[in-house]
């Protein structure tokens, strides 16, 4: 499996009030979580076309259905294979969990962005001040992203615009 990651957005409700409010909420334990006999074989590693496609397609519907999308949430942008990105979210989510280190940023942590987070993630982006990122099969960012990276940016900002919440995930 190689490093898949997502942006999405919602609603703020009752639930998850604010974008602060993403990393706490829980999951009702009733929702389904990702197939546990899902694997992905060599041709996402190997980059076989039309094949890595298809299967990039079945990793992001099993990923749309699981537990760890938060309800109403709607996909904005999804990468994959771009270390460096993850590890600047990594970063971040580490400076808002300060008050427990010893908290692990892992599969399936989403952590909100806000016009603040933005603003950092556009400066590191324009200014090639992404931290470099690794881990098994993560691919490697080679700043051919740094169009996409912007446009997610913008779409990030309308979306807050609107009064809608952002927030960022990974499965690896």
């Amino acid at each position: 499996m190689g490093l898949d990651m997502y942006a999405f957005s919602l609603t703020p409700s009752e639930e998850i009030p604010t974008t602060d409010a993403i990393a706490r909420y829980r999951l009702p334990p009733a929702t389904s979580p990702l197939p546990s006999n899902f694997s992905v074989t060599c041709l996402d590693v190997c980059g076989l076309g039309a094949a890595v496609q298809t299967m990039h397609q079945q990793i992001l519907d099993a990923f749309l259905a699981s537990v760890f999308v938060l309800p109403g949430s709607t996909l904005i942008h999804d990468w994959t294979g771009h270390p460096d990105l993850h590890a600047w979210m990594q970063r971040l989510w580490r400076v808002r969990r300060r008050p427990n280190p010893n908290a692990i940023f892992s599969l399936h942590t989403p952590i909100g962005l806000d016009t603040s987070a933005l603003d950092a993630l556009e400066h590191a982006v324009r200014q090639g001040q992404l931290p470099p990122g690794s881990g098994p099969f993560f691919g490697e960012s080679d700043g051919s992203e740094r169009e996409d990276d912007l446009a997610f940016i913008a779409m990030a900002r309308a979306e807050i615009a609107q009064g809608r919440l952002v927030y960022y995930t990974s499965w690896w």
